[in-house]
């Protein structure tokens, strides 16, 4: 956890009746550390009833964005994601040339330097460390990534969510 919003989140997967209950729970958490945080909510459930619910609890609405959704237990090592002919995931685990070029701006750094931070991911994958590198692609360019750091089956840790500005 961070002391940023942008990285500290409750991201809500469905429409539930228990919406109050999950958005108080999850401000409990956060309070503990005084940490902010955001509510992430997919558009396709962003209604109006959704809106007001979030607004009388003090969660105005702060931005769009577009985010990277894949089910890993259906996701094979080197499988794509097709959501439409422009959109595309890709595992990048082997190809992390293609996984840190949206780093590079993102991070406002050098070519250089991101070969030499994805020549130590390409060490830890040699050295069966448990990391997951994916993609987006937009016209078969990567213009964001992702990197998993995964303990188990049940604990994962969200890395290097990039996308240049």
């Amino acid at each position: 956890m961070t002391g940023g919003a942008e990285l500290n989140f409750i991201y809500i997967t469905r429409n539930t009746n228990a919406l109050d209950k999950i958005l108080t729970e999850g401000k409990q958490f956060f309070d503990q550390d005084n940490l902010s945080f955001d509510v992430i909510i997919p558009q396709e459930l962003c209604t109006t009833q959704m809106a007001d619910v979030l607004s009388t609890m003090g969660y105005p609405q702060k931005s769009k964005s577009v985010s990277m959704v894949v089910d890993l237990d259906r996701f094979a090592t080197d499988q794509i994601a097709s959501f439409d002919s422009e959109i595309t995931i890709k595992s990048n685990d082997n190809q992390l040339n293609d996984w840190m070029l949206p780093l590079i701006g993102a991070f406002e750094s050098t070519i250089e330097i991101c070969r030499v931070y994805a020549g130590t991911h390409e060490n830890a994958l040699k050295r069966n460390i448990n990391l997951r590198h994916f993609s987006l692609y937009k016209q078969e360019q990567p213009i964001a990534s992702i990197t998993l750091s995964m303990h188990d089956s049940t604990i994962t840790r969200i890395d290097n969510v990039v996308h240049p500005a």
